[in-house]
């Protein structure tokens, strides 16, 4: 079968053609498509020089060929350099090529040159596509630049809502919540559509940083859209109600919304419910809660994760029901799940409450098998378990491990293992762990 072979033609066609006679600048344009089309920007741009030192005026597909190369190679310095280049031989950039000039620098990190030229678009009447759209959002959010991630929404160039939920989280973590809602209730009021998931984005952000209040406030709000009632489409808001509660250690309004959700809406829950109200029992103490919680979730349509095993577990092992806490975790183990970090912890810790010191050893012995990634609480469980056991061999090459691995542990912990550890080689390591 023939294959053509764009390259070698464009190739031959340079050679051959380009060099001894005269071609317009289409011709021109076309070898550098191909070159870019395949990767050769070098090759590309060498064509484009060729045509730069042929013709005193290129024209605008020249330049968008040319941005098209940058677009391939990343090079943003170059593509401004060419889009000043424009601007100085009187050439009008189009869409396009603020769109690529946009899509460069944004892959390219720079929020500030981005910043620029979406100053420029909204001067036209230009806006970025879907797609660009929510990169730019992406790359805003991360920087921290929520003031510019809102000017997008205030300035509509969000056409829908799909952006919203990530912008309005963020200015929830910055403490502007209520703002945010005001830009929800204005898409509204222009005929956009708003469905649950912005509301609830903005409810989980109040719920993070414990603005209860302005959460409430969202939540009247969300009541009055119209469809509020039907709790299939709006799932995600009444769980970031019992998330908000729950993380905040409301334990009454979390439960209301919980029961009403499960009762008078007709909603089973979902596996986050479960685990926010597992996670709140825990915190509070009341551990039968958590096992009462624990076999809710069991009963209904939603799988257990390794999550439920370990809310339920931490609540075994600090009430000092280990026989339990072995019972169950054998019937994870035997579902197909495995244990990690924090169920390690929740189970040393707790047979050290009770004195039994063996077992937490054999637990730490099997973690060391599975070779599980060790962060700073793990390893002051490590640290600790090992001193009791009175296995300071081992203990010395553990602190080693830690210290190649860059684990630091806190001095209010560090210092009570200090006070617990007797082997002075072990004692010089651990003070190296100390931040």
């Amino acid at each position: 079968m023939f294959v053509v072979n764009y390259v070698e033609i464009a190739e031959f066609f340079v050679m051959e053609v380009l060099e001894k006679h005269e071609y317009d600048e289409s011709s021109y344009n076309v070898l550098i498509s191909i070159y870019t089309k395949y990767g050769m920007c070098e090759d590309a741009i060498m064509i484009a020089e060729k045509a730069k030192a042929r013709f005193e005026k290129l024209g605008l597909g020249f330049y968008a060929c040319l941005m098209d190369v940058y677009k391939v190679n990343g090079d943003m310095r170059e593509a401004m350099k060419t889009f000043m280049e424009m601007e100085d031989k009187g050439i009008v950039a189009d869409e396009g090529i603020y769109m690529a000039l946009l899509g460069i620098f944004c892959r390219g990190g720079s929020v500030k040159l981005c910043s620029v030229v979406l100053e420029e678009m909204r001067q036209v009447g230009c806006r970025p596509d879907e797609g660009l759209r929510m990169d730019l959002m992406k790359l805003f959010l991360k920087e921290g630049m929520v003031c510019e991630a809102e000017i997008l929404a205030k300035d509509e160039f969000l056409k829908d809502s799909e952006s919203m939920p990530a912008v309005v989280e963020a200015m929830a973590d910055k403490g502007r919540p209520l703002e945010a809602l005001e830009i929800i209730k204005n898409m509204r009021k222009s005929g956009k559509n708003v469905d649950g998931c912005v509301y609830a984005s903005l409810i989980h952000g109040c719920g993070r940083n414990g603005l209860i209040e302005d959460a409430e406030k969202v939540f009247e709000d969300f009541k009055l859209l119209e469809g509020a009632e039907n709790a299939e489409k709006f799932e995600s808001v009444y769980t970031s109600m019992v998330y908000l509660y729950s993380k905040t250690e409301m334990r009454e309004k979390a439960e209301m919304f919980f029961n009403q959700m499960e009762g008078e809406l007709g909603f089973a829950g979902s596996e986050k419910v479960f685990s926010y109200m597992m996670s709140m029992y825990g915190a509070l103490g009341l551990f039968n809660d958590v096992e009462r919680m624990f076999e809710r979730w069991k009963r209904s349509c939603f799988s257990l994760n390794v999550d439920a095993y370990a809310f339920l577990l931490e609540a075994l092992s600090k009430s000092g029901k280990m026989n339990r806490a072995r019972d169950f975790l054998f019937e994870m183990r035997s579902s197909g799940m495995h244990p990690n970090n924090s169920i390690y912890l929740s189970l040393m810790e707790g047979y050290l409450l009770l004195g039994l010191v063996n077992h937490a050893v054999v637990l730490l012995d099997e973690y060391k098998l599975l070779g599980l990634e060790m962060d700073d609480v793990m390893a002051s469980s490590v640290i600790g378990t090992l001193i009791q056991a009175g296995r300071y061999m081992d203990l010395g090459v553990y602190l080693e491990k830690m210290t190649r691995q860059g684990i630091t542990i806190p001095q209010d912990k560090g210092m009570f293992l200090v006070k617990m550890c007797g082997d002075s080689s072990c004692l010089e390591k651990l003070g190296k762990l100390l931040q």
